[in-house]
């Protein structure tokens, strides 16, 4: 199974803010979130921890890449991004979601985008990716 996990970026009046200095500098790279290799490091070998099979996690950092480029998107059985209650990030998120549902690629999201104001986003969320996790990811994928 191969699992492709994103920070997506923030759109911003400028437009889509991107940043390809992080890819050289490891002293920019400090404002990149711990979020995404938190949860990969949380991901069994197969899911369930009997290690029979190989899950294939990549990360990426949609600020200093460019994701549809970068990545062959539809390669992966499964995306997760990772979202803010940003107004710009939330749009880029969607965004990706809808590229994924071209693709047919199940996506999910979560972060913190999904426990503010009483889960209000949700059922917005629940309109562009084919799930949404609720509250912190890590018991969920380390379960």
């Amino acid at each position: 199974m191969r699992v492709l996990l994103i920070e997506p970026s923030t759109y911003t009046h400028e437009g889509l803010k991107k940043n390809k200095s992080y890819r050289d500098s490891l002293r920019s790279a400090s404002t990149l979130s711990l979020t995404l290799p938190l949860l990969a490091g949380l991901i069994s070998p197969d899911g369930n921890g009997n290690g029979k099979h190989n899950v294939d996690v990549t990360l990426a950092y949609d600020v200093c890449e460019d994701i549809e480029e970068d990545y062959d998107l539809a390669s992966f059985d499964l995306v997760g991004i990772t979202c803010t209650r940003h107004l710009g990030q939330m749009q880029r998120a969607e965004e990706l979601a809808h590229k994924l549902k071209e693709l047919g690629v199940q996506s999910i999201v979560g972060g913190p985008v999904t426990v503010e104001e009483n889960h209000r986003l949700v059922p917005v969320l629940a309109q562009s990716f084919d799930a949404v996790a609720v509250g912190d990811a890590e018991p969920l994928v380390s379960s």
